[in-house]
């Protein structure tokens, strides 16, 4: 079995949120996201299927943070979010087979 981290609906706004503030070139709109969140129930959770140490914006050297790869519903649509590390080692993991 593997552990996949997930997102709640809370966590995935203020993760996205988060890269926007800090001028990461990996996030999304943040409107269309909340229109699209605001049709999925409260529960629903949101897997991150690959992620990597980050370190660079805009081609400059910054904190490292994660890049992931997040799949937003059940026909395999996905965003890629920069996420930061201490919010990425806190989040809930699923175990999924191999």
């Amino acid at each position: 079995m593997e552990l996949v981290p997930i997102l709640t609906k809370e966590q995935l706004v203020a993760a996205n949120n988060w890269a926007i503030e800090m001028g990461y070139n990996r996030a999304v709109e943040p409107e269309p996201l909340q229109e699209y969140l605001d049709t999925v129930d409260d529960d629903t959770q949101f897997p991150i299927t690959f992620h990597m140490p980050h370190e660079h914006a805009g081609g400059k050297k910054v904190e490292e943070h994660v890049r992931c790869m997040v799949v937003l519903n059940g026909e395999g649509s996905k965003a890629m979010i920069d996420i930061d590390l201490d919010f990425f080692n806190k989040l809930n993991t699923v175990e999924v087979p191999d």
